[in-house]
């Protein structure tokens, strides 16, 4: 079982280098699976809120309560306005223990 959290980035429009032409998209994203043996989705497993605005980050998170099982996923990013050439930036973290084991990030002294 797996959580963790996924993050849909857009360029922040209040650094100078990088002034998108727009104004920040409308976007929303969903995760399907666990995918079959020929690669078919079995279902959507959770969804991203979605905005009236554009906003420059979304976030979900994967709990211990609906916490993805093994297998292949999908994802799929919604751009609701349909704003021509955006950039986003998908991050996914997942946690490394879970109720069996701490979850310890590794790092050197």
């Amino acid at each position: 079982m797996t959580t963790g959290l996924i993050s849909l980035l857009q360029p922040d429009k209040r650094l100078r280098v990088n002034v998108p032409d727009y104004d920040y998209a409308k976007l929303s994203f969903a995760i399907f699976g666990p995918c079959d043996a020929v690669g078919i989705p079995k279902n959507e497993v959770c969804r991203s809120a979605s905005y009236s605005h554009g906003i420059r980050e979304l976030l979900l998170k994967i709990t211990s309560d609906n916490p993805l099982t093994a297998g292949k996923y999908m994802l799929a990013i919604f751009n609701q306005a349909k704003t021509a050439k955006v950039k986003a930036t998908l991050v996914v973290h997942f946690d490394e223990g879970g109720s069996q084991r701490p979850n310890q990030v590794p790092t050197t002294k």
